[in-house]
C-alpha cells in the first residue's frame, strides 16, 4: 500500500502550484449541517493564536486530473466558503489583503474554465460553488449570496446545505465576530481570523496511490472511516489500567466486555457515544479532546467500575439507536420520534435522564418529549445556534448526573426556560419550505397524529404514506389554467411551501399526481384518504393557489405551536384544532359583528341552533330541516350566502354549545363533521367540498359560520323521499315547484 503522510496547514495544503483537488463523482454532494458548521466555527475562533488539529484529509493521486478528495471534502468545502467570505469582506474594506484568500482558492490563474480553481466539486454543487465562492467580485459570472433566488428552484434545493451554511457563516463572521467594528480595527480582526484559518489549523494529509489503497487504509484503521481513533486509544488505555489494577488475568475478560459494549451500541458510532458519555461530566467536549478527557475522568475511578458504567450507558445509547426493541411503548414512541427528527444532540440530556429515571419511565417520556420539542423549535424551525442548545441540554443532563431522579424538576425547568417563544416560532414556521424531506415528513406526521389521536394508520412508513404536493411539482395544463397570469412564477414560489404539503396513502398519491384540484379533492375524500384528517379538510377548499397555501401554512403553524410546546410535550391531547381554513381571529370577529349588524339579507341568515330546540332542550328534526333549506337556497342563488349558526333572529349571540351534546365528541370538530355529513345525506354529495365551515369565538361563545358558494347546478333538499327546491327571496327562504321552478332553473342555469 503506497502512502505519503504529512502534516499541513490549510495554506500549505492549498498552495501547491497548479494542483486542483477533485471531488469524485461517487462522493455525496455537500451536506454538512449547521450544527457541524457551528462546531467548526467554535474550533476556529477559540484561542485564535493557538494551533488546532482538524483531522485528516485523504487524497487519491491515481488520476492525472488532480488528487481526488476521498475523505475531508465537507471540511475543505466549508473552509473555502469561509475564505470566500473573508475575501469579500476585505474587498469591501478596500484592504490590501484582498488577494490573499483568493490566492488560496486558485490553482492556476492562467488556466481557462474550472481548471483555474483549487477545488472542483461534484456536478450538483460545482456551478454554485464556482459562481458564489471561487470567483472574485468583478468577474462576469460572479454571484452574490443574496442572488440565490435568481437560480432555478431545483438548483436552490440541491444546494440547500451550501446556501444555509454560507448564510450561517456570514452571520457568525459579520454579527458575532466582526460586530460593529470599522476600518482598521475590522481589518485587524479579519486578518487574525484569516491567519488562524490558513496558518494555524493543522491537518494530517494522507496521499494514496489508488482507490484500493484508500479503502484498505480505512478498513485497516477503522471500518467506519477513521472515526474510531479515539475509541481505539480509549480501549487500549482502559485495558492497560485494568491490567495494572487487577492483573493480566483480567485483561481478556475486560476485552470481552468491551466487545459486548460495542454490541450494545447496536451499530451506533462509538466515537459519538463516547463524546455524549463525557458530556455527562464536562460542559464542552470536542471530538479531538475525547481521549484526553476520558483519561482525566478515568483517573477519578477504577478502570473496572468505569467499564461497567460504560456498558450500562452503552445499553441505553443502543436503545436510542434502535428504539423498536424497547418494551415500554411510550418510551419507544418518544425515541422513535427523536430518531425521525434526527436530533442526536438531545442525547446529551436523554442519556443521563434514561439512567437516572430508569425506574420512572413516565418522567423520562416527559423529559424526552420536552427535549424533542425544544430541539424542533430551536434548530429545526428557528435555526438558532446548535452549540448553545447543546450547552442547555448539557446543563439539564448534568442535573441528573448530580442528583439522580431527584433532579427531574430542576432539569425540566431548565428545558422549559429555554423554549423559544410562540411569536418567534410562528414567524419562522410560516416561511418553511420542503427542504429536507425527513423534516417535512416528521412535521406532517406528528401534526396528523395530534389531529387524529385514534388513527390506526401507521404514518411512519414512507412506503405506505407519501408526502403529497397538493399543487403538483409538475405544472400540468389544468394547473396552468387555474393559476392564471404568471402561473409559472406562482407555482415556483408556492409549490414547495409546507402549506402545500399533506400526507396521502401511496396508492392515492400515485393516482393524484398532476391532476386538477377538483380531481384531487375526490381522491382525498375516498377511502383510505379520508382517514387522514389534514388531507380530508382540503375538501372544504373551492380552489387551490398561493393564498390558500399561505393560509394553510398559518393553520399548520398554529397546530405546531401547540404540539411542540411545553403543554404539548406533556400531553399531545392538549392540542386544540384551530378553525380550518385559517382565519385571522380579530378579522373574523370583526366580520361576524359586521354581518350581524346588517341583519338578515338575501345572502345572510341567522339560526339559533342546528339541532336543538331551545324550548325543550331536545333534538328537533324540524330545526335540522331549516338548516338544510337555508343551505340549499344559498347554493341555488346566484351569489351564494352565509349561514350563522348560534345567532338568534334579532342578532343576539347564543353560541352553538347547546348542540354539542348531539354531535360526535361534543366539540366544534364534531359539529363541523355533523354539518358535512348532513349535507352529504340531505342535499348533495358535491356540496361539502365547496362549503367553508369556520368557527368564531365571541364573548366566550362559539358561532359557526357556513359560507355557501353558488352551485353550478340545481340543488335539492331530500325530505321524506321528496326532493324539494329552495331559493332566497329577500331575507326569506322559499320553496319553488312546478312552473316557478322551471322558470327559475332556466334563468339561473341557462346552459343546463
Amino acid at each position: 500500500m503506497k502512502l505519503d503522510v504529512s502534516e499541513k496547514t490549510l495554506a500549505s495544503l492549498l498552495s501547491t502550484p497548479e494542483e486542483q483537488f477533485v471531488v469524485p463523482l461517487y462522493q455525496r454532494p455537500y451536506s454538512w449541517t449547521t450544527e457541524e458548521v457551528d462546531q467548526l466555527w467554535e474550533d476556529l475562533t477559540t484561542h485564535l493564536s493557538s494551533e488546532h488539529f482538524m483531522g485528516s484529509i485523504v487524497l487519491n493521486e491515481e488520476t492525472k486530473l488532480g488528487p481526488q478528495v476521498i475523505d475531508g471534502q465537507q471540511r475543505l468545502t466549508t473552509f473555502m466558503v469561509l475564505l470566500g467570505l473573508i475575501r469579500d469582506e476585505y474587498e469591501r474594506l478596500g484592504s490590501k489583503y484582498t488577494g490573499r484568500p483568493q490566492q488560496l482558492l486558485t490553482a492556476d490563474a492562467y488556466t481557462p474554465g474550472d481548471g483555474r480553481f483549487k477545488m472542483r466539486l461534484g456536478e450538483v454543487n460545482r456551478h454554485v460553488f464556482r459562481e458564489f465562492v471561487l470567483l472574485p467580485r468583478g468577474e462576469q459570472e460572479r454571484k452574490e449570496w443574496a442572488e440565490k433566488s435568481s437560480l432555478p428552484k431545483d438548483v436552490q434545493v440541491k444546494n440547500d446545505f451550501l446556501f444555509a451554511n454560507a448564510q450561517r457563516l456570514q452571520k457568525l463572521l459579520h454579527d458575532d465576530y466582526l460586530g460593529e467594528t470599522q476600518g482598521g480595527e475590522r481589518e485587524e480582526r479579519l486578518l487574525a481570523l484569516e491567519t488562524k484559518l490558513s496558518q494555524r489549523l493543522l491537518f494530517v494529509v494522507i496521499r494514496v496511490g489508488s482507490v484500493d489503497d484508500a479503502f484498505l487504509l480505512f478498513e485497516t484503521l477503522n471500518d467506519r472511516g477513521l472515526q474510531l481513533g479515539a475509541a481505539d486509544l480509549i480501549k487500549s488505555h482502559l485495558l492497560s489500567r485494568i491490567e495494572s489494577e487487577n492483573g493480566k488475568e483480567k485483561v481478556s475478560e475486560a476485552a470481552q466486555e468491551w466487545t459486548e459494549l460495542v454490541d450494545l451500541l447496536r451499530g451506533a458510532d462509538i466515537g459519538r457515544f463516547l463524546r455524549y458519555f463525557l458530556l455527562m461530566y464536562y460542559p464542552k467536549v470536542q471530538m479531538d479532546r475525547v481521549f484526553k478527557l476520558f483519561k482525566e475522568k478515568l483517573a477519578k475511578s477504577t478502570a473496572e467500575s468505569m467499564l461497567t458504567h460504560l456498558k450500562t450507558m452503552a445499553r441505553y445509547y443502543g436503545e436510542f439507536e434502535q428504539p423498536s426493541l424497547i418494551g415500554e411503548p411510550a418510551v419507544r414512541d418518544v425515541l422513535e420520534d427523536v430518531n425521525d427528527l434526527r436530533v442526536p444532540m438531545t442525547y446529551v440530556v436523554l442519556l443521563p435522564a434514561r439512567y437516572a429515571l430508569r425506574d420512572q419511565p413516565e418522567d423520562f417520556v416527559r423529559i424526552g418529549r420536552l427535549a424533542e420539542a425544544l430541539a424542533y423549535r430551536w434548530t429545526t424551525i428557528t435555526s438558532k445556534n446548535a452549540q448553545q442548545l447543546e450547552s442547555m441540554f448539557q446543563e439539564a443532563g448534568s442535573t441528573f448526573v448530580d442528583k439522580g431522579a431527584a433532579g427531574f424538576d430542576e432539569a425540566l425547568k431548565k428545558l422549559v426556560d429555554s423554549m423559544p417563544s410562540s411569536a418567534e416560532f410562528l414567524g419562522y414556521f410560516r416561511t418553511k419550505r420542503m427542504g429536507t424531506q425527513y423534516v417535512a415528513r416528521y412535521t406532517l406526521r406528528r401534526i396528523e397524529e395530534a389531529l387524529s389521536p385514534g388513527l390506526e394508520w401507521n404514518l411512519k412508513s414512507p412506503s405506505k404514506v407519501h408526502i403529497e404536493h397538493i399543487m403538483p411539482q409538475n405544472l400540468s395544463q389544468p394547473w396552468l389554467e387555474a393559476l392564471g397570469d404568471n402561473a409559472v412564477e406562482k407555482h415556483g414560489e408556492a409549490v414547495s411551501r409546507w402549506g402545500n404539503l399533506t400526507l396521502l396513502a401511496e396508492k392515492l398519491n400515485r393516482e393524484a399526481r398532476d391532476s386538477s384540484f377538483d380531481a384531487k379533492k375526490k381522491i382525498y375524500s375516498g377511502d383510505p384518504g379520508s382517514a387522514i384528517r389534514m388531507t380530508s379538510l382540503l375538501q372544504t377548499e373551492d380552489h387551490w393557489g398561493p393564498s390558500e397555501i399561505d393560509a394553510r401554512q398559518q393553520w399548520l403553524a398554529q397546530v405546531a405551536d401547540q404540539l411542540w410546546s411545553v403543554e404539548g410535550a406533556a400531553d399531545s391531547k392538549s392540542v386544540q384544532t384551530p378553525p380550518y381554513p385559517f382565519v385571522d381571529l380579530e378579522d373574523a370577529v370583526n366580520q361576524l359583528r359586521s354581518l350581524i349588524a346588517n341583519h338578515e339579507t338575501s345572502a345572510v341568515e341567522f339560526k339559533s341552533t342546528a339541532r336543538t330546540n331551545l324550548h325543550t332542550d331536545k333534538k328537533d328534526p324540524e330545526i335540522e330541516k331549516a338548516i338544510g333549506k337555508t343551505l340549499t337556497a344559498f347554493a341555488n342563488s346566484k351569489e351564494g350566502g352565509t349561514l350563522l349558526i348560534g345567532v338568534s333572529d334579532d342578532g343576539a349571540i347564543l353560541g352553538i354549545e347547546s348542540d354539542y351534546k348531539y354531535v360526535k365528541n361534543g366539540d366544534r370538530d364534531g359539529f363541523a363533521l355533523w354539518v358535512t355529513d348532513f349535507v352529504k345525506e340531505r342535499i348533495d354529495q358535491l356540496i361539502p367540498g365547496r362549503l367553508k365551515v369556520t368557527f368564531v369565538e365571541v364573548d366566550g361563545k362559539t358561532v359557526c359560520r357556513v359560507d355557501v358558494p353558488p352551485s353550478p347546478e340545481p340543488m335539492f333538499l331530500s325530505d321524506n323521499a321528496l326532493n324539494r327546491f329552495f331559493v332566497r327571496q329577500g331575507n326569506a327562504t322559499n320553496e319553488l315547484s312546478g312552473n316557478e321552478l322551471f322558470k327559475y332553473r332556466n334563468e339561473r342555469w341557462p346552459d343546463l
